[in-house]
């Protein structure tokens, strides 16, 4: 009997951490629509992936109406910290085409003087994505850590 308890507890922990990771991934990712492309945007978090010398950030393109494979987001994008402002390292990990787009965009997490953009892993971070569609800028906002 003691036994069983003991599978129940497990299971019910288990479970419920799951869903509190599902939660926080969803409180991670933001959302735009517009010119009919919707651009999906994850932060991913430095102690999930094991490394702190970038913020990452998981980028969906989706469209049913134009094509996607002649933007450059590596060059479309820039993030803010306070009043630093970095382009991206690089556009990791490129799949898909026409309608369906997908990466990462890898920011430095230290501007041009070496100072951390989000010091303690704290502050506002914004990620601005210029010339998809419209509106002719995207703006995705976090306020970390969240919460």
């Amino acid at each position: 009997m003691r036994r069983g308890w003991i599978g129940i507890m497990v299971a019910v922990l288990a479970l419920g951490a799951g869903s509190a990771w599902a939660a926080s991934k969803k409180d991670l990712t933001r959302r735009d629509s517009g010119a009919a492309v919707t651009v999906s945007v994850t932060y991913l978090d430095p102690r999930e992936k094991g490394a702190e010398d970038t913020l990452d950030f998981a980028v969906e393109l989706n469209t049913h109406s134009v094509g996607l494979d002649g933007y450059k987001l590596e060059e479309m994008s820039v993030l803010r910290a306070g009043k630093a402002e970095v382009k991206p390292k690089e556009w990791a990990n490129p799949k898909g085409s026409g309608h369906h787009r997908e990466g990462v965009l890898r920011f430095p997490a230290k501007d041009s003087s070496g100072k951390p953009l989000l010091p303690g892993g704290k502050g506002k971070i914004e990620l601005r994505i210029k010339g998809v569609g419209a509106p002719a800028e995207r703006v995705f906002t976090w306020e970390l850590p969240v919460k």
